[in-house]
């Protein structure tokens, strides 16, 4: 133990070297001695046939050492030996398990597994667009239509400049009719009017869509909106300017005429561009956008699913090829691993039984100098003590780390030509992978939901 820093070394702290040193040197000899004397004074017999209760003491001392031999050494041959013992699975075992997820079984397995997630919803969608591109179908035929739907200003902005100046309308209006009423109130009654000119003239035009029905009467009935639009634009204005003349008691001069004729003229042209509004906002013949546009938005929910499906087999389409490409790395980065280290870890055995060989000396020699104190001391017991010492039990690590190396060095001379068959094997899988996906199978999972 140290104390301040001083003092010796616990024994866990020894190296392997520093312990090997300190079972050959002159104290541990001298330290042998002194226990051969001490067995003598206490009258510690040796039993017939066996050794002395304090060698096993020193074979207990060589064993701790052969411990930190043996943790050193197999610590040094960890990364030598990890890249040679995958390579040796390799080559005994073959690439049947390295190469399982990338096989078409076990991407088909994975890819059933995904549309499984989305198969309840993706049938839905399917039947709902089935039955949707059926009535737009049987809508196109009976009543005549061969052409695609057309609404370009669906999505237009149009209406929200009506939208602008119809406000603006309002709030100048409401300076003429505040002479006559409250500000809110007259505000409230011109942002009314303008309401009425702008949505009623809308939905006029929505219903003017009628008149290119195949049906007669129906055609009839929706040219009428035109007139209808017409007389709702001319009322309301005329109204307007009738209630602003009004409230000045009908006292009309130049200004006045300019400001309500002008006020008058947007008025007219909001309730006609609303009117053309309502119209072009969705396809000339009636029923027919909402028909294609609700096909519209279900393929679109279709393709989302298409999309979202598509992104998790293309990471798993890619996690089959990245792993052969590792597999093919790995096999030449080991093989050039194993070639390059195999002269090392050959070495690092031969100094492993180099130690092993000191440590069996250096047992031995503890035994003699004990013996020889102790027979010369005790003679009558000469006859009883063993003529052969107990060896040292054998280091298994130590074997079996021998016969990898011998076996590595055998396989070396033919390595080149197995690490070829390896490789040969991953391009097999590459071929069998990619020949998969371009098949009518592979192609149905990966272009799923068809």
């Amino acid at each position: 133990m140290n104390l301040f820093g001083f003092g010796k070394k616990d024994e866990d702290e020894l190296t392997h070297e520093e312990m090997l040193s300190k079972l050959v040197s002159s104290g541990k000899h001298n330290e042998i001695q002194q226990k051969a004397y001490q067995a003598i004074q206490r009258n510690l017999e040796a039993q017939p046939g066996f050794a002395h209760p304090y060698e096993a003491e020193i074979q207990v001392d060589c064993l701790k050492t052969d411990s930190k031999i043996t943790d050193f050494h197999t610590k040094k041959l960890k990364d030598c030996l990890s890249d040679a013992q995958y390579l040796s699975v390799l080559l005994d075992a073959g690439l049947k398990t390295e190469l399982h997820k990338s096989t078409p079984v076990s991407l088909e397995h994975d890819l059933k597994s995904v549309i499984g997630q989305y198969q309840g919803d993706a049938n839905r969608i399917k039947s709902e667009l089935s039955e949707a591109i059926q009535a737009l179908k049987i809508f196109k035929g009976a009543n005549g239509i061969q052409r695609p739907a057309d609404y370009p200003y669906s999505q237009s902005n149009t209406m929200f400049l009506i939208a602008a100046f119809a406000i603006g309308e309002a709030i100048a209006n409401s300076i003429f009719l505040k002479w006559q009423n409250s500000g809110l109130m007259s505000l409230a009654l011109a942002l009314g009017i303008a309401l009425i000119n702008v949505v009623g003239n809308v939905m006029l035009g929505i219903r003017y869509r009628d008149k290119n029905h195949i049906v007669n009467k129906t055609a009839i009935s929706g040219q009428r909106n035109f007139i209808y639009s017409v007389l709702l634009i001319l009322t309301l204005n005329t109204a307007i300017a009738l209630y602003r003349a009004y409230v000045i008691d009908f006292e009309i001069d130049g200004k006045f005429l300019f400001e309500s004729l002008i006020l008058f003229a947007i008025g007219i042209l909001l309730g006609i561009l609303s009117f053309r509004e309502g119209y072009k906002m969705d396809d000339e013949y009636p029923g027919y956008g909402p028909l294609d546009r609700k096909v519209k938005e279900i393929e679109k929910q279709l393709e989302e699913i298409r999309v979202q499906y598509s992104g998790y087999a293309n990471n798993l389409i890619e996690a089959g090829m990245s792993n052969l490409d590792r597999i093919d790395q790995r096999i030449l980065t080991t093989s050039a691993s194993f070639q390059a280290k195999l002269p090392e870890m050959a070495a690092e055995i031969e100094n492993w039984s180099h130690n092993r060989s000191s440590l069996i000396s250096a047992y031995e020699e503890l035994i003699h100098v004990f013996r020889v104190v102790y027979i010369a001391n005790v003679p009558t017991n000469s006859n009883k003590y063993p003529k052969t010492l107990t060896p040292l039990p054998s280091n298994s690590q130590l074997e079996i780390a021998k016969k990898q190396i011998t076996q590595y060095l055998k396989r070396r001379d033919k390595l080149d030509r197995d690490i070829t068959v390896l490789r040969n094997q991953v391009l097999d899988a590459k071929k069998i992978l990619s020949d998969w996906l371009k098949s009518n199978e592979g192609q149905k999972l990966i272009d799923w939901p068809t």
